[in-house]
């Protein structure tokens, strides 16, 4: 596709921190430029500072990035420019070059598709050592696409042909490497096929192919997300969405944007599972973010686990903190045990938090006037048995009290499932809100339960099923399966089947085991993504073939296609009275039921919901719970 016009940020306001320089870049860009990408104030390399702010334009006829100063005398440090381009250039060209898309090979070698170069800006006009050498003004290169393409010619000895090399596919790829803040990263290989370089290259301008050449599929932010991620400031906030409005997505380039600002502090990214902290993991490496190490991503638990063992200087008595463990943390920190602390602290999925954990985390939070605590969720995502009323953790916090009048946002935007989908999780979300409100298991109106808007994924299919026998569910399984791959084309390393439980001993069902061993019969390939032992499970990233995994384990990610399935236990609850799994009623008899009952029902509601929305094009729900319980009149009423 051809390369379109626009801009990162979408306008700049007259009182806010950017340098006059990048004003005038911008202004000049939005009055002169018709086709070509602009990104300022961005941190490609960790060499940006309060003194030194970077960007990059994009054309489609090469890249430049440039280093804006906006106070200083061309002459007064010419003589270092040289050294710092040259430094600035080869990280640079070295990033760019290991996006498989970008690049022309030629035997063991690589070189890039376009000419790529750096500029630097001063506020008086000044001009850099290279440009010095053809005579060329930094300003005039602004003035407009055809300035800009005499600028490439002459760097790269050629004729100023308009000949088109970056569309919009590969400028996607290049700010995905440049300002990963304003992109999302999918774990999705793309294959490309080993383009011969033209014979007439200089083989000693190439470099070595070293084996890190890939692309992943990657998308832009809109206009809104961009806006969000600039745009919000400091303090505590709670940022509230639905499945699929990529409060995720928000959370990480917001901790991009921070940890660039400000560099030497500590910035913690926390969430509950071990998949969703992996695939943080996993874009902060693409981001080639990766290498500050100022920025911690982990679990809720191991972050524990890293204070007790080198702030307290003592050992967890298991693999993972107890309740007691928990509690005598949050003592040690209100001692000054502790010495550990964020400048940034960002938690996804907030809703799943026991609100002693966001006292915790609060507790580790620097006092600076530039601190930031920003908590993101979906209160219809609760997959955990509650201690408490109510759906808002943060509510219940002791530290601090906090209050969060005019800080907390709702995103109702969808950006990930296709239209039947998100009709069928519209109406989901309604009549599952509307028979908890009415049997006194929520109040709808403390927040917006229902809102839920749609996404652009292309329409493949949306299949309910219920009241299936629970000996047939493997088969129905397969079944799915096969009609994804053979009817709808999709691939095996694109669809997820998701299991409330590995296995039920107590009500004889293994579902997890009898997919597994299925799947083996007949030669398909998969992984599974859940579970306590990482040597059993596979890394997400790394995943092959299918994906099996809890509902739990799925939380945060996404999938082309979804099967929902092992339900059976779900026309059950555990009773921790009668130690054992009672069947449940249906709605009239769940009414009556002890608050600690109904969350576990409310919990089993919410975790169908999650499920569902993991589904970005194909749906597939294969219900085998029993007729005349009140999960199975949900899912009859909206099939």
């Amino acid at each position: 596709m051809e390369l379109g016009k626009r801009c990162w940020p979408s306008s700049i306001s007259q009182n806010s921190n950017w340098f006059k320089l990048e004003k005038r870049i911008f202004k000049s860009f939005d009055e002169n430029f018709e086709k070509g990408w602009l990104a300022l104030n961005i941190d490609p390399i960790g060499l940006s500072s309060a003194k030194v702010h970077m960007g990059a334009i994009i054309v489609p006829y090469g890249v430049l990035t440039f280093s804006c100063y906006e106070d200083g005398d061309a002459e007064q440090v010419k003589s270092l420019m040289g050294i710092y381009t040259s430094i600035v250039e080869k990280k640079i060209k070295n990033e760019l070059e290991n996006a498989a898309m970008l690049i022309t090979r030629t035997a063991d070698s690589k070189a890039l598709k376009f000419p790529y170069f750096h500029t630097n800006l001063f506020d008086d006009g000044g001009m850099n050592v290279a440009d010095l050498k053809n005579g060329l003004q930094t300003e005039d290169i602004f003035k407009g696409n055809e300035n800009l393409e005499k600028y490439f010619a002459s760097m790269t000895n050629g004729e100023a042909n308009g000949s088109p090399l970056i569309d919009t596919e590969m400028a996607t790829s290049i700010i995905s490497r440049l300002a990963p803040e304003y992109t999302v990263v999918k774990p999705e290989k793309l294959e490309f096929e080993n383009n011969e370089k033209d014979s007439d290259v200089n083989v000693e301008e190439l470099t070595p192919i070293t084996g890190k050449e890939v692309e992943y599929r990657t998308f832009l932010l809109d206009e809104d997300q961009v806006k969000y991620v600039n745009e919000m400031g400091t303090g505590h906030r709670v940022l509230l969405a639905n499945a699929g409005a990529g409060k995720s997505v928000l959370l990480l380039a917001r901790a991009y944007r921070y940890a660039s600002a400000h560099k030497g502090e500590r910035v913690l990214i926390t969430c509950f599972n071990n998949n969703l902290a992996e695939a943080y993991r996993f874009k902060n490496r693409c981001a080639n973010f990766g290498d500050n190490k100022n920025v911690y991503i982990m679990t809720f638990h191991k972050l524990v686990k890293k204070i007790y063992e080198e702030c307290l200087h003592t050992k967890l008595l298991g693999q993972f903190p107890s309740d007691q463990e928990i509690k005598d943390l949050y003592l040690y920190i209100e001692q000054g045990r502790v010495n550990l602390q964020f400048a940034a602290i960002f938690i996804d999925e907030v809703q799943i938090f026991d609100p002693l954990f966001l006292d915790i985390c609060y507790s580790l939070l620097g006092k600076n006037d530039d601190a930031l605590f920003l908590m993101a969720g979906d209160l219809n995502q609760t997959v955990r048995n509650q201690s408490r009323r109510g759906d808002a953790p943060w509510k219940k916090m002791q530290k601090g009290r906090l209050n969060f009048n005019g800080r907390v946002k709702y995103m109702s935007k969808n950006y990930r499932n296709c239209p039947l989908i998100s009709k069928f999780l519209k109406e989901l979300l309604v009549t599952m809100n509307k028979k908890l409100a009415e049997a006194n298991m929520i109040n709808l109106k403390e927040f917006d339960y229902d809102v839920f808007g749609v996404g652009p994924s292309q329409n493949v299919t949306v299949n309910v099923q219920t009241r299936i026998n629970r000996l047939s569910i493997c088969e129905k399984v397969i079944g799915a399966i096969n009609q994804l791959t053979k009817e709808y084309h999709v691939p095996y390393s694109e669809i997820a089947v998701l299991l409330p439980y590995q296995s039920v001993k107590q009500l004889n069902y293994f579902p997890q085991y009898w997919i597994k061993t299925e799947l083996e019969k007949k030669g398909i390939s998969y992984s599974i993504i859940s579970g306590n032992s990482e040597d059993q499970r596979t890394r997400y990233g790394d995943t092959s073939g299918i994906v099996l995994s809890s509902i739990d384990s799925a939380i945060g990610l996404d999938f082309k296609a979804v099967i929902l399935a092992g339900l059976y236990p779900y026309g059950y609850y555990f009773s921790e009275n009668k130690h054992r799994f009672v069947k449940c009623g249906n709605w009239r008899q769940v009414s009556k039921l002890d608050e600690e009952d109904k969350e576990k029902i409310k919990i089993q509601i919410r975790k169908i919901y999650t499920a569902c929305s993991r589904a970005r094009e194909a749906l597939y729900v294969l219900s085998d719970m029993e007729q005349g319980t009140a999960l199975d009149s949900i899912l009859e009423g909206v099939k």
